[in-house]
């Protein structure tokens, strides 16, 4: 009786040590284990994306790099842009027109005023002048026709462009001959404008030379296709016509030269052109004939 008393206490006690042992076991993994287990997990998520980052680093240092050095030359070709060619100045703006400093205000209204005077009296004689002395020189008889887009109407409306750059002819728009001698208008196309279209008929050596001289002028113009026609008249003459893109630069402070935008520069009016170290120079052609017969060079 005894005995079997003793055996039973025995095994009251062990199972109660199981069961405290169990406890201590369940205890332990639920306050312990378990949430080191999930942090565990989270951090070896957090380092193979971390890990896969990384591993993009090279790629990223070089990308960074050939950016850096594209921003660069376009910058070059920006300022250089702006001493060759004719430019509007900008002074130093805000960004948003309600909170300038009076200072900004000021130069918003210096800004507009320069632009409707370069847009309505400047630009278009200058640009029709240019085009007339370089058929002059060259020979050739030029046929177009130039009219400057309206300005801002009002200083709020005066920003920079996004490339640096102007369009300041509208396309297809009335305004005087360049050949003509009649004064440039004001096209009702909006403050965007385009390219023109442009024939010159004369013999080809001619017509070569004058698109030389085009970017000897203070005015950046890009030329787009040109294609070549027989003239009616001598046989000794062939027509080019082509469009031509004229731009007005945009400097001082407030201009701004937007990396990776469009600059509407580049060969046969693609555009590229401000674009890649090695590209086609603004102002450069590409040549479609479409002459019924083979095209003389001989000047006669």
């Amino acid at each position: 009786m005894k005995e079997s008393r003793i055996n039973r206490n025995t095994l009251i006690l062990g199972g109660v040590t199981l069961l405290l042992l169990l406890s201590a076991i369940l205890g332990w993994y639920f306050a312990w284990l378990r949430p080191h287990k999930a942090l565990l997990a989270s951090t070896t998520a957090n380092y193979n994306a971390r890990l896969a980052v990384a591993n993009q680093l090279p790629q990223a240092l070089t990308d960074q790099k050939k950016a850096e050095d594209r921003l660069v030359y376009l910058q070059g070709q920006m300022g250089f842009f702006k001493q060759r060619y004719r430019n509007l100045y900008f002074g130093d703006l805000g960004v948003d027109y309600a909170t300038e400093k009076p200072y900004q205000k000021a130069n918003r209204e210096t800004i507009w005023r320069n632009w409707m005077n370069t847009y309505y009296y400047g630009y278009g004689p200058s640009l029709k002048n240019e085009l007339k002395t370089a058929a002059t020189a060259a020979g050739v008889i030029i046929n177009t026709s130039i009219s400057v887009v309206p300005p801002p109407k009002a200083p709020e409306e005066v920003a920079p462009p996004a490339n640096g750059l102007l369009k300041p002819v509208g396309a297809g728009a009335a305004g005087g001959a360049a050949g003509s001698g009649g004064p440039s208008g004001a096209a009702a196309a909006g403050p965007t404008g385009g390219a023109m279209s442009v024939t010159v008929t004369g013999p080809l050596p001619n017509i070569l030379r004058y698109f030389d001289s085009l970017n000897t002028y203070a005015t950046l113009v890009n030329v787009g296709t040109i294609t070549l026609n027989n003239d009616p008249g001598p046989p000794t003459r062939v027509r080019a016509s082509f469009s031509i893109t004229p731009y007005l630069l945009a400097s001082g402070p407030g201009s701004l030269l937007v990396y990776g935008g469009n600059t509407g520069i580049g060969t046969s009016g693609t555009s590229s052109a401000l674009g890649t170290p090695g590209t086609t120079r603004p102002g450069s052609t590409s040549v479609t004939t479409t002459a019924s017969a083979p095209v003389s060079s001989n000047t006669g």
